[in-house]
């Protein structure tokens, strides 16, 4: 039994009429809804159902991107910037304008486009660090509010052991998006710190979201040290991936006809 670290000094009894403090708000992931740690014993009877419908992601008009994703991308739809609540920078594939308004669903639930982002690909998982004491690594989490669960006939999840069964399929491509995603915010922080990300709004498509881009005059004027180091680390490539990605605005408004 873990021994707790005693308070030296004791927070002073609430009144008895006072009201508890509300617990802090918990912000999902996009497409989440909740987030439960699987267990073997406790989820043993959940079953898996692979999803060729996707109007589980309906509901948004943008989902995170990662650097090695964007060539593919970029054929279909625009990759803009998004900030979180630190007002660091992040890419995100752009899906619709308007909030709650995903293109690329079709009525049938249907993806209407040649690439998924893995975003999409990676749920109902995703990983969260262990915070147990003296312990490092990972545990597989799932949104068991998914439609990926509905079905009565998927694969029990627990079925199997080894890379092939079903969580270890889902553990494999969990980590490498977490690998992805820790390679895409020191690329989103280097455009950051070298300021060549401008709000996208000029006049066209653009101005009825709230993304940002990269200013492809900015990236030319940066010193010729930091195109050196930015062509070594690929975020160069992955700079002018963004600015090409820009012609798929009008094509996306094409899309609300």
């Amino acid at each position: 039994m873990d021994n707790p670290i005693p308070n030296p000094t004791p927070a002073p009894a609430a009144p008895p009429s006072a009201a508890p403090p509300a617990p802090p708000a918990v912000t999902m992931p996009v497409l989440y809804r909740s987030a439960t740690v699987l267990n073997r014993e406790v989820h043993a009877g959940l079953r898996l159902a692979r999803q060729s419908d996707f109007r589980f992601a309906q509901g948004t008009n943008s989902v995170p991107a990662l650097l090695s994703e964007f060539e593919a991308l970029a054929a279909y739809c625009p990759i803009g910037f998004g900030r979180d609540a630190d007002g660091r920078f992040f890419p995100v594939a752009v899906l619709g304008f308007a909030d709650g308004e995903n293109l690329f669903v079709g009525q049938g639930g249907q993806w209407l486009a040649p690439y998924v982002p893995a975003w999409i690909r990676r749920y109902p998982f995703m990983l969260a660090a262990t915070t147990r004491p003296g312990e490092t690594g990972y545990l597989l989490l799932a949104d068991l509010e998914a439609p990926h669960f509905a079905a009565a006939d998927g694969t029990p999840l627990f079925a199997g052991e080894g890379p092939d069964a079903i969580m270890g399929q889902a553990i494999d491509f969990c980590l490498r998006v977490e690998q992805e995603l820790a390679a895409t915010r020191a690329f989103a922080a280097a455009l950051a710190e070298a300021n060549v990300l401008v709000e996208a709004r000029d006049g066209d498509a653009r101005a009825a979201v709230s993304f940002w881009t990269v200013d492809p005059d900015r990236v030319a004027d940066l010193p010729a040290e930091t195109l050196v180091a930015w062509r070594s680390s690929g975020a160069l490539r992955g700079a002018l991936r963004v600015v090409a990605s820009n012609r798929r605005w009008r094509g996306l408004a094409a899309l609300r006809v």
